[in-house]
């Protein structure tokens, strides 16, 4: 769903532009789509991050104060093997964040509880 009278394409609709991008490719394996590979997973973190901000002031208050930023593919729990990766982590960062990206969160270390 757009809100068209922003202009905010919503990640459902990017993810499902982006994925049908692979149908024009001629080598698969140079499509943006792999099954072995994560850079799908990527972009849905990405645009969920932004339809967070989009959709929440608070959010997007604390991502452009360097406040919170976010991270792919984090690891949580115990680090001697009892833990668990998950896609998409959003917290605070681990130490002074550079300027946020245009509109938009960083893409950085978040501090590490325990």
């Amino acid at each position: 769903m757009s809100d068209s009278q922003n202009g905010h394409r919503f990640g459902d609709e990017r993810i499902v532009d982006w994925l049908n991008q692979s149908r024009e490719w001629k080598y698969p394996k140079d499509a943006p789509y792999h099954p072995r590979s994560d850079k799908h997973g990527a972009a849905q973190c990405q645009y969920f991050v932004e339809d967070l901000m989009y959709e929440s002031d608070a959010i997007e208050e604390a991502a452009q104060a360097g406040e919170i930023v976010f991270a792919e593919d984090y690891d949580v729990g115990d680090p001697r093997g009892l833990g668990w990766n998950v896609d998409l982590v959003i917290g605070p960062p681990s130490g002074d964040v550079q300027a946020p990206l245009e509109g938009g969160m960083t893409k950085d270390t978040l501090v590490r509880s325990g």
